[in-house]
């Protein structure tokens, strides 16, 4: 009977979802070049490092070919050492958790930003310091910040200050400071949004899906708004904060992906209902699909991309029902893949497989749907009718642990190198901005419980029926733990790194920069002044935002959360007693 049911879940799922993929076919993608927007806007950057990277080689290739050879080889070293020390910082923070009870993200950001730092403390001097141009250059040279002066490698040589120089490790983490955002996204995003998705308990998700919904939808484009109506009109006469609509609503979505790898654990190791668990996991999931989704819409438009507010929409719509679509159909295939292999070492490389094609298909420049959404879709299929089919989920189970452990452990200590070798030594950062870094977090928190608060009639009454509600208890918790991980970093990363001469163009599009066209009043199109200056600014200062706003997050909500739980007495316990009699 319970297959025969599942046999006709499977059709019904498999029938909406091709229908989701052929609605969301139908909507035009509004993009000309028909071109991932994440993609298209770094082709001029790519060029741009291409050649500077040819120019530099030619330049130095006649007295230092092993220095050539290290800037293609040795981005291993620093993945490879980090795993090693993300595996021995763990272990001591096991040991250690009951009196210093630091989340593990937390200390790899800082473990990377001290190797970003170390790789940054020198000085810049000229290649060639033997004629009076040579000499105007080195003064150049030595009035360059870290990063810029290893950019200017043709003309500029950075050298470390330090006792003993970090040699092949400098040249490492040089790798990831410029690395291609787009591989971080490709290559890390599906791994850690599968992870979580497929083993999501699916009868509580079911029962709480209305409630994870209106979280990850109309409460990510609330949050988004309300960071933008602050932000904007707040800001818009500060010369350092004068950011654009555009500029402004790109800020509140990457500040709407939720990330609570970790308080989802603790949660479960405090014994806290796991209808409140799946709540914020959920919310997570779907969440990180609607943030990328309105990333995507936003920063497209500040890159010069615009399109109108009805096409936005459909590229939305476009978005979602294409990847609930996709990652139905993937999830289908793979639990009927699922039947036919025969251990679980294949099933479990098929799963893999899946979650990677999934969301580079959904990403394709000609099919442009949301990745993340179909990954989370995969998972929760395989998940619904997969599990059973399984030889050891056992296997499959710890394969993922692992591969999310990995992950985590990359994307966090690579984002702390960048952090500190494009933002904390360059010349943008201030003391100001650390005074607006904390009010960004206290108006996002703020933020938070306003959604909850709208949103807590169909969070408490949507579930009630089966026990699903979530309480005041819980919505306080669900408010508190709402961290900022990986996926916000990711996208901070990626637009920090975008060619800014994109940005300053988009702003001369919209409107007369010397201030005579009346649409430029109240600087609702324009970064500052519009110059090239404050666009580096602003991608700079984004970063530092998101990374540290992120940073805040686990640190006191992440922190704290064990002590809320317990002052809540959300509780497994406290549950059975209410059901006792």
């Amino acid at each position: 009977m319970r297959k025969a049911l599942g046999g006709r879940g499977m059709v019904v799922m498999v029938t909406l979802a091709v229908a989701a993929v052929s609605v969301a076919l139908m909507f035009d993608s509004g993009h000309p070049s028909a071109r991932s927007p994440l993609e298209a806007s770094f082709t001029g950057e790519r060029r741009r490092l291409s050649e500077s990277t040819n120019a530099s080689t030619s330049d130095e290739s006649s007295h230092d070919d092993e220095h050539e050879g290290a800037h293609t080889d040795n981005g291993l070293l620093f993945a490879a050492l980090m795993v090693g020390m993300g595996v021995m910082v763990q272990q001591l923070l096991l040991l250690t958790g009951e009196y210093f009870p630091l989340p593990y993200t937390v200390a790899l950001v800082i473990l990377g930003g001290l190797f970003g730092s170390l790789n940054s403390i020198g000085t810049c001097v000229d290649l060639h310091n033997t004629t009076t141009e040579a000499l105007q250059n080195a003064t150049a040279c030595s009035e360059m910040a870290p990063r810029q002066c290893k950019d200017a490698s043709d003309q500029c040589e950075f050298v470390s200050t330090l006792p003993s120089s970090l040699g092949l490790l400098a040249t490492s983490l040089d790798t990831w400071a410029n690395i291609d955002p787009n591989f971080l996204l490709y290559f890390f995003i599906p791994a850690l949004v599968y992870a979580s998705a497929h083993v999501v308990d699916v009868h509580i998700f079911r029962e709480s899906f209305i409630n994870v919904l209106s979280l990850a939808i109309p409460g990510v484009l609330l949050a988004t708004y309300l960071m933008y109506f602050f932000f904007f009109n707040t800001y818009h006469d500060n010369d350092r904060y004068g950011w654009s609509f555009e500029a402004c609503m790109t800020f509140g979505a990457i500040l709407s992906a939720t990330d609570p790898v970790a308080v989802v654990a603790l949660l479960d190791d405090l014994g806290a209902p796991h209808k409140l668990s799946i709540a914020i996991e959920g919310e997570s999931l779907l969440n990180d699909g609607t943030a990328l989704v309105l990333y995507k819409l936003f920063s497209e438009a500040l890159l010069g991309n615009e399109n109108s507010l009805g096409d936005q929409f459909v590229f939305f719509i476009r978005l979602a029902l294409g990847g609930f679509g996709t990652g139905v159909i993937f999830g289908a295939i793979t639990v009927l893949m699922l039947q036919f292999l025969a251990s679980s070492l294949l099933e479990t490389t098929w799963t893999f497989g899946a979650a990677y094609l999934t969301f580079f298909v959904c990403e394709n420049e000609n099919v442009q749907f949301s990745g993340v959404i179909g990954v989370v879709f995969l998972g929760v299929t395989v998940s619904l009718f997969g599990h059973t089919r399984l030889t050891s989920p056992e296997f499959m189970e710890h394969f993922w642990t692992m591969w999310n452990f990995v992950a985590n452990t990359l994307i966090f200590s690579i984002a702390g190198v960048i952090i500190a070798e494009n933002t904390f030594f360059e010349e943008h950062v201030e003391a100001e901005d650390w005074g607006t870094l904390f009010v960004v977090y206290g108006i996002q928190l703020l933020i938070r419980a306003a959604v909850i608060a709208v949103l807590s009639p169909i969070l408490y009454f949507s579930g009630r029926r089966h026990g699903y509600e979530l309480g005041w208890r819980e919505m306080i918790l669900l408010w508190w733990s709402g961290l900022r991980g990986a996926v916000g970093l990711i996208l901070a990363l990626e637009l920090s790194l975008q060619p800014t001469a994109g940005i300053v163009d988009d702003q001369q599009a919209h409107c007369n920069v010397s201030g005579t066209n009346p649409d430029c009043e109240g600087h609702w199109y324009i970064i500052g002044d519009g110059s090239l200056e404050d666009a580096e600014r602003f991608q700079a200062l984004l970063t530092f935002f998101v990374a540290g706003f992120a940073l805040l997050t686990l640190l006191i909500n992440g922190v704290t959360t064990r002590y809320l739980v317990s002052c809540l007495g959300v509780t497994h316990k406290r549950i059975a007693n209410k059901y006792e009699f």
